[in-house]
């Protein structure tokens, strides 16, 4: 009898930390990329998500966001007036109850 083997996702992370003007714009851009669910799996559907270490400071420091798409793009909108830093790990999955993942 042959098994199927699940073989963790992967993906290249983009730059860390990430900066922006305290006034900027929404950021939307690309940060993940070569996302693959594992070797032999293209076919595999697979999802991100992103996890903030601080509720309150993320709150404070954000209007909108972050959040990633399942294909790479990470969105937030600064907080007008608030400097700071937040530390957030994006983590990919190719199954969400049960699955492999990758965290950055």
């Amino acid at each position: 009898m042959l098994l199927a083997e699940n073989d963790p996702p992967s993906f290249k992370p983009g730059p860390s930390p990430i900066t922006v003007e305290a006034d900027s714009a929404p950021f939307n851009e690309t940060w993940a990329t070569d996302i693959s669910a594992g070797a032999g799996e293209d076919r595999e559907p697979v999802f991100m998500s992103i996890e903030c270490s601080d509720a309150p400071t993320t709150q404070r420091m954000f209007m909108a966001g972050p959040s990633i798409t399942n294909d790479g793009v990470l969105s937030f909108t600064p907080r007008q007036y608030q400097s700071g830093s937040v530390n957030c790990s994006v983590i990919l999955t190719d199954r969400p109850a049960d699955g492999l993942s990758q965290t950055h």
